[in-house]
């Protein structure tokens, strides 16, 4: 009798105890449920072309498309749409407008949000695992600021105190991705020259610039420099046959800049407008090289000069950053710098953050 007892007593308890248990998580899915989450792209703003741009000749990146992809740290997940069954779209196609998008029914294990912009779809559809999406960059393909990769990922997802409106039984979970270009960007947007008192030459004509120090690839995601180091030896004696065999291409400009005596005075000219993007090294920072001749006597030296380092604030650069434009003074010393045996000048710079702008594409009429 008192065994019968105890066996129900034991069978009611059981009851409620799963009663008490379905109540207190109605509505409230425990950290196995499936996830919805909700992206939003920060450093972006939805225009044609932007105003206020921190780039000097307002001409800013330009978000034209973006994949979204989930990560567990491995692999890569598939979201659905909110009705559980239909795949959602993960490749935005047009940017512009579409900067707040909502994923579901990702599993629990997700901790990650990846974008990657301006790329082909093709290219990334049947990828399966994080690290596929560590693409390798060409350098040579990252200099159009209308078509640059833009990276960003948010691995900190932040579960939202409401629930997904259109799917109210999954936690919804809210991440800021940061979008970036990979390169970093030198605007020359001056010359000068501090001439002595008396001046030494009568005139300066500056014909050729170079960037070198630059890696010629980069993995994307990991943001890993690889490749070639385009590395030159600046001496007298090798100067001018590396200026002279750089005949084409994005790393070099012809210049036709003439800086004319006035003793003890600051000569400047802003006539031309150099542009060079390169991948951020901890260990090589870039180094631009300016070919000149100097007028003195009426004979014309060969000269050349390279930058030291880039001083910000009167502090050297400690190692430039992806997305950031570093608007380069290239003002020399005709007394200290030229005397300098190595030819090595401190050149000042501005930096500013890249600022990333959508574009809605034009499809004609």
């Amino acid at each position: 009798m008192k065994m019968k007892q105890t066996m129900l007593w034991a069978a009611i308890v059981s009851l409620g105890l799963a009663a008490c248990s379905k109540d207190d998580s109605a509505g409230q899915p425990g950290d196995t449920a499936p996830k919805s989450v909700t992206i939003t792209l920060s450093n972006v703003t939805p225009e044609a072309r932007g105003t206020g741009s921190a780039i000097t000749d307002n001409t800013p990146v330009k978000l034209n498309n973006y994949y979204v992809f989930f990560s567990d740290g491995i692999n890569l997940h598939k979201a659905k749409q909110a009705n559980g069954t239909d795949d959602a779209v993960q490749f935005i196609s047009n940017a512009s407008g579409n900067l707040t998008q909502t994923f579901h029914f990702l599993p629990a294990e997700v901790n990650e949000v990846i974008v990657i912009g301006n790329v082909t779809e093709a290219d990334y559809s049947s990828i399966t695992t994080r690290a596929d999406l560590d693409k390798v960059l060409a350098l040579d393909d990252e200099q159009d600021h209308e078509d640059l990769t833009l990276y960003g990922t948010d691995n900190s997802l932040t579960l939202s105190t409401s629930a997904a409106t259109d799917d109210p039984n999954h936690n919804l979970y809210t991440a800021e991705v940061n979008l970036l270009p990979r390169i970093a960007r030198i605007e020359v947007e001056q010359f000068g020259c501090t001439f002595g008192d008396p001046a030494t030459y009568s005139q300066f004509t500056l014909n050729k610039m170079a960037l070198n120090c630059y890696y010629t690839q980069l993995n994307g995601l990991s943001n890993t420099v690889q490749g070639n180091l385009n590395h030159a030896s600046v001496t007298d004696a090798t100067v001018w046959p590396f200026l002279n065999g750089l005949t084409s291409g994005w790393h070099n400009d012809d210049l036709n800049i003439t800086l004319t005596a006035q003793n003890g005075k600051t000569v400047t000219n802003t006539d031309q407008y150099l542009i060079y993007h390169f991948f951020p090294s901890s260990t090589q920072q870039p180094e631009l090289v300016l070919r000149l001749t100097g007028t003195k006597g009426g004979v014309n030296e060969p000269l050349y000069l390279k930058t030291e380092r880039f001083l910000e604030s009167g502090s050297p650069v400690a190692s430039f950053q992806p997305g950031h434009i570093y608007k380069v003074n290239f003002t020399f010393d005709e007394e200290s710098d030229l005397s300098n045996p190595q030819k090595c000048v401190k050149v000042t710079v501005t930096v500013a953050q890249w600022k990333v702008h959508s574009v809605t594409p034009d499809f004609g009429n």
